[in-house]
């Protein structure tokens, strides 16, 4: 009788491991699926300067790195490996930064009502613009920050493209209602989490990833139905105007992420 029983657990068990696996086959083939047959990322042009498609510049005026003691009107734009320099912009006032963060507000009143599909959609657009452009994208970087080719393309663009996959394809289970345990006291209640946008997120980020450091927290606040503002570096501000092009192609409300 003792054998039997064993064996009866011994069976149940093994079916409810089998039962298991077979879920987590199934859950995985039908999110596959789902993405196999998601609506297609539209492509992308984006326009380039000549300094951000030659592989070599010849010509240019050297910077002179006096011109940054005491400066806090003007942000300079030119290549630390070169010394190249490519001009200047003026850095915006506090009225300036105020009125932007005032449209990201006013944009992400609608962005928040988007659906994971919609989102979803403009990851995957992303990340097919930056795999078809990925030479393009880190040498901008290179450009901008004085590192190698192959420290930008792995350092950088590939890093970015593993995060935009993966919020296309995990990103919303991890913004879903979850429930939690109400214990025996409270066992007629139900009790839940909601993850709520939370408005405009402001990002203040360094000069040494200067794609990354864009594309990483742009990519987190629009999928979780945000708005962003980035201040970037004053030592690496010349590759923004490539990675804001970017961005905002790709944007059916652009204010919501703002350089």
């Amino acid at each position: 009788m003792l054998g039997k029983s064993n064996c009866s657990i011994l069976s149940l068990v093994g079916c409810v491991a089998l039962s298991l696996l077979g879920f987590k086959i199934l859950s995985i083939i039908l999110s596959a699926l789902k993405t196999l047959f998601a609506a297609a990322p539209k492509k992308i042009e984006v326009e380039l300067t000549k300094e951000e498609t030659s592989e070599k510049l010849e010509g240019y005026p050297k910077f002179d790195t006096k011109k940054l003691i005491g400066e806090k009107d003007t942000v300079y734009l030119w290549d630390p490996s070169t010394m190249d320099y490519f001009g200047s912009v003026k850095a915006m006032n506090k009225d300036e930064v105020n009125a932007t963060v005032q449209r990201a507000r006013v944009a992400q009143e609608q962005w928040k009502t988007s659906s994971f599909e919609t989102r979803k959609l403009l990851m995957r657009t992303m990340l097919r613009y930056i795999t078809e452009n990925q030479v393009n994208c880190a040498r901008v970087a290179v450009r901008d920050s004085g590192k190698t080719l192959l420290d930008a393309l792995i350092g950088e663009v590939l890093v970015t493209c593993e995060k935009l996959t993966w919020l296309a394809n995990s990103g919303e289970q991890y913004l879903t209602r979850e429930y939690r345990d109400t214990g025996r006291m409270m066992m007629m209640k139900k009790v839940y989490v909601d993850f709520v946008p939370l408005g405009v997120i402001g990002a203040i980020v360094p000069w040494n990833y200067p794609f990354h450091n864009v594309f990483n927290p742009v990519s987190a606040a629009l999928f979780s139905g945000n708005a962003i503002v980035i201040k970037v570096s004053e030592f690496a501000s010349w590759s923004i105007r490539y990675y804001k092009a970017v961005s905002y192609t790709h944007l059916t409300l652009p204010t919501i992420c703002s350089v």
